[in-house]
């Protein structure tokens, strides 16, 4: 009904008129409410799948961790150690070959770390380093392999220990193999 008051036009609801916008107002509230529930249950679910892709990439560092030890390219003849002259041809390699062993190795830093005993040197063993008279004293890590990815979100760094072999001295020490995976 429209009711004309002075020139003012006045509408007056009728009963059918209120439930219909009761209506809507509940319909409104009903869908806000499923919109927030979805948006939990997606936070959710995203949180929950990135977690699980953390544990299966640190569970693929530590099958790699132990397959590193039994590479051709870098075992040591006389058991389960690395053998130091072979490391840096083996970076040669990589570098010369980067698409192949991206694929077999992925977006890695694997890294060969001197810890007993301990070196006076914090330099990185290259292959002038290699061939000073002072070596293996002057090289405190090996950069074994590494790739990284353009954009880093996640790391994750696992290391174990290792036997290093030294064939110019015919000498073992102790050290520890790292694997820092990147996605």
């Amino acid at each position: 009904r429209i009711i004309i008051c002075g020139g003012m036009t006045v509408f007056r609801s009728t009963k059918g008129q209120i439930e219909m916008n009761e209506t809507i107002f509940v319909l409104f509230f009903i869908v806000l409410i499923l919109a927030i529930g979805m948006f939990v249950y997606y936070r959710y679910f995203v949180e929950n799948v990135q977690e699980t892709a953390g544990q299966l990439s640190e569970q693929g560092a530590s099958v790699l961790l132990a397959s590193i030890i039994e590479r051709a390219e870098l075992r040591c003849s006389q058991g389960d150690c690395i053998d130091t002259s072979k490391i840096i041809p083996f970076s040669q390699v990589v570098k010369a070959h980067p698409s192949y062993y991206l694929r077999e190795l992925g977006y890695k830093r694997i890294t060969l770390e001197t810890t007993y005993p301990r070196s006076n040197s914090t330099r990185l063993c290259d292959l002038p380093a290699y061939q000073q008279s002072s070596y293996p004293e002057n090289c405190a890590s090996y950069v074994v392999y590494e790739q990284r990815p353009m954009k880093i979100t996640t790391k994750i760094i696992v290391g174990t220990p290792v036997s290093i072999y030294y064939p110019e001295l015919d000498e073992y020490r102790i050290g520890r193999l790292v694997i820092e995976s990147y996605a």
